[in-house]
């Protein structure tokens, strides 16, 4: 829906600006002045350009420029221009040759002739140039966002700015602690102390990032799961050197954020993170490691169902059948809605569940 208003909003404003120009350029042409006294043709003339517009835009922009036929592009653009202009001489003009005869000589009227056609082609190419420009810049954003999800999800890297020389340096996610954003800018601070930024505001940023690796503190601040160190009711401790920081939570994010801290990194409130790891069988790892990939898939995406996660977490059917039986028999899983429409949701109750089962 939001798209479509979009479209709607964007084609508006084309027909406004063609509409607009034709009739700005009218009152430049000495013979278009006196063909005025029609109306319709006027707006007819404004069809046309956008016709002209809308040529560019879907059809010869993206099967030619783009695909670097550009010697091509700029030929069928030029003749297209010439053929919308000659379109609109022949419509607009003809009712003002018939009253040449009696406001101005056959020479002036020729002459006039040639320099509201010379106008007129000069109008077109300039709404095709800026129909051009508007897409070229269009088609450089696209690729340089396609270019900044690579990076980030095939490379594991993000491009930003050094503090003191202002070059553009790539540094990896990974050693990302927190970030946050001050007005244009979001500020990315590192475990050794690093302090990069970049254009553009958090939501652009966390676009970036894998969902299950940062977690929303504030408004405008995330911290990164494996930088955080511990966690309680007066926020989170991350790790950058040379010490520690705190980061409080705001009122809004508090709950929230401490859930699902404790869903993507297992560690209970004001437990430290410790590099030992409890030793457990095989068996037992490969157990827990499925039913927690389960439930942090459930917490992440409300109302999915069981195929959903067979598919995205790539475990046999009867595997996620059992689990999800035991954990709505723990009561940190519930089923809500119809049985065709509806999906599983995590309850909030695995750190007190978890305690019971220990």
């Amino acid at each position: 829906m939001k798209h479509s208003a979009k479209r709607t909003l964007k084609v508006m404003l084309h027909v406004i600006l063609c509409i607009t120009m034709v009739a700005v350029f009218g009152n430049f042409c000495r013979l278009r002045t006196v063909a005025a006294q029609h109306p319709y043709k006027e707006y007819l003339s404004g069809v046309i350009v956008l016709a002209l517009v809308y040529l560019n835009t879907l059809f010869l922009f993206p099967r030619l420029f783009k695909t670097k036929r550009t010697l091509l592009y700029l030929l069928w653009t030029s003749v297209s221009v010439v053929v919308a202009s000659l379109l609109e001489m022949s419509l607009v003009f003809p009712d003002a040759m018939l009253v040449i005869g009696g406001q101005f000589t056959l020479p002036d009227g020729v002459l006039y002739f040639v320099e509201d056609g010379l106008c007129v082609l000069f109008r077109d190419f300039s709404v095709v140039a800026f129909s051009f420009a508007v897409m070229a810049m269009e088609n450089y954003i696209s690729q340089w966002n396609r270019m900044e999800i690579y990076l980030a999800r095939e490379l594991q890297l993000v491009e930003t700015k050094d503090f003191k020389t202002k070059t553009n340096i790539r540094i990896s996610i990974k050693d990302i602690a927190y970030i946050y954003q001050d007005q244009n800018y979001t500020y990315l601070n590192l475990s050794n102390g690093t302090k990069v930024f970049r254009y553009g505001t958090l939501m652009q940023m966390t676009g970036l990032l894998n969902d299950d690796s940062y977690v929303q503190i504030t408004g405008k601040t995330v911290v990164m799961c494996n930088s955080i160190q511990r966690y309680d009711l007066s926020g989170v401790v991350v790790k950058v050197s040379p010490k520690n920081v705190l980061l409080p939570f705001s009122s809004m994010y508090q709950e929230i954020a401490m859930n699902r801290i404790f869903n993507l990194t297992g560690l209970h409130p004001y437990e430290e993170k410790t590099k030992k790891k409890p030793q457990y069988s095989a068996s037992h790892r490969q157990k827990e490691s499925a039913e927690k990939l389960i439930y942090n898939y459930i917490a992440s995406h409300p109302k999915c169902k069981a195929a959903d996660i067979k598919k995205n977490r790539s475990i046999s059917q009867p595997t996620v059948n059992r689990i999800l039986a035991q954990l709505k028999k723990d009561g940190l899983i519930v089923y809500v809605g119809s049985k065709k429409t509806g999906g599983y949701k995590a309850t909030g109750n695995r750190q007190q569940t978890t305690g019971n089962r220990q």
